[in-house]
């Protein structure tokens, strides 16, 4: 097998200069990633398999701790995107609960995802450093810095990328609590990444229609996701902090929301590619 790179698949003005307007990009990364991606693509078939280890590479190349890949609905104008699928490389169910409660917060909308929608004008792809958002002065008051620490995590490095106007993708790194903050070469990594592998592209076919989701509460949505995942509603519960009965409530909504009984039904629906 040649597991030789081929820089065909990126696009050339990603690691010179061009939209990144950079040339520190450290090429012996972009060789393993390269190099990864015709391994990856060789041993593995299924979609989440490819995606989980992409991440894990990049996880190793960046120097994070954890991190994840979603996707989901969101127009660039608008806030509170619907996510339809996460996976998630080296974070503990903690973690996973304190990320997923981080995200559904109202703050989350004015600290992290409207100042980046609106870096965007003109683009559909957008990479950025924790430091290009909060100095680091403000860093240690923001919620989500705060939120972060709660679970032992927090420099990120992040890329969200648009398949057309509403369909997202999402890399996000993380470092251990008291680990330096991620540098200019991690950002312009990840963007390469998302820039040129296919297997980080969403695209509606792989699940329901955008149509099927609005209707759920995000709070309704991330019990869909954790229960596609296979969480009881004790974890489920535990994770949200709040009690069986009231997740009861949400299943019996989503389940009369998709016009099913059972979560065997539910599952079916899904053309998961996780």
């Amino acid at each position: 097998m040649d597991c030789s790179p081929d820089f065909r698949t990126f696009d050339p003005q990603i690691v010179s200069t061009g939209k990144t307007g950079s040339t520190n990009m450290k090429l012996d990364a972009i060789k393993d990633l390269l190099q990864s991606v015709v391994r990856i693509s060789d041993c593995e078939s299924s979609l989440s398999n490819r995606r989980m280890a992409v991440l894990e590479n990049l996880i190793k190349l960046t120097g994070a701790i954890c991190g994840n890949w979603s996707w989901g609905y969101g127009f660039k104008e608008a806030s509170s995107p619907m996510p339809i699928a996460i996976i998630c490389v080296g974070m503990s169910e903690e973690q996973i609960n304190g990320f997923t409660n981080m995200a559904l917060a109202p703050a989350m909308d004015h600290e992290f995802r409207d100042p980046i929608l609106q870096r965007m004008t003109g683009e559909n792809q957008m990479s950025t450093l924790r430091q290009d958002l909060h100095d680091d002065s403000e860093w240690p008051n923001t919620f989500n810095r705060k939120q972060l620490s709660k679970i032992g995590l927090d420099e990120w490095v992040h890329c969200v990328r648009y398949s057309n106007d509403e369909t997202w993708s999402i890399l996000i790194l993380y470092r251990q609590q008291g680990q330096s903050h991620f540098q200019l070469e991690d950002r312009l990594l990840v963007e390469t990444a998302m820039h040129g592998i296919p297997w980080l592209f969403a695209s509606e076919s792989e699940t329901l229609p955008r149509t099927a989701i609005p209707g759920l509460t995000a709070r309704q949505r991330a019990t869909l996701l954790m229960l596609l995942d296979g969480k009881s509603r004790k974890q489920i519960a535990k994770g949200f902090g709040i009690s069986e009965d009231t997740v009861g409530d949400h299943i019996k909504h989503i389940y009369r929301h998709f016009n099913v009984g059972s979560l065997g039904e539910l599952a079916a629906i899904f053309l998961r590619s996780r």
